[in-house]
């Protein structure tokens, strides 16, 4: 039986970062008026995408981080071979974003982390001392 993220790899070109960044903006949408149109879902999901990123941007890039144990598995990673990697570490670090990550979110967080790169996401990354 297949699961949701298999489904997700094998269909991630069919997802530009526009339609994930609405999934997003509407799966943390509890508790908030729903908005009228797309935009404001997408505007939202690049705003939680955001501070996902910078919650965690120490965890990600510190020595022994996330893009460290992605290194370990293979350094020549595809994009789809990273995503469940990724997935299992935002999962396992849970709720510290602010709000509930449910796993559909976070294999949608991920797709996302994968397709800019680690490395995108801590150029320019000191750690704190």
């Amino acid at each position: 039986m297949r699961t949701d993220l298999e489904d997700l790899i094998e269909n991630i070109d069919a997802f530009s970062d526009e339609h994930l960044y609405a999934l997003i903006g509407g799966s943390v949408e509890h508790g908030r008026t729903v908005p009228q149109g797309g935009h404001a879902l997408v505007k939202r999901g690049k705003e939680f995408f955001d501070s996902f990123l910078e919650k965690f941007r120490d965890a990600i890039c510190e020595k022994n981080g996330l893009r460290d144990q992605v290194k370990k598995v293979g350094s020549a990673q595809t994009q789809k071979a990273m995503i469940p990697v990724i997935t299992t570490w935002i999962i396992a670090r849970g709720g510290g974003s602010g709000a509930e990550i449910t796993q559909v979110v976070a294999i949608y967080l991920a797709i996302l982390i994968a397709r800019v790169t680690l490395d995108t996401c801590c150029s320019g990354y000191r750690p704190a001392k």
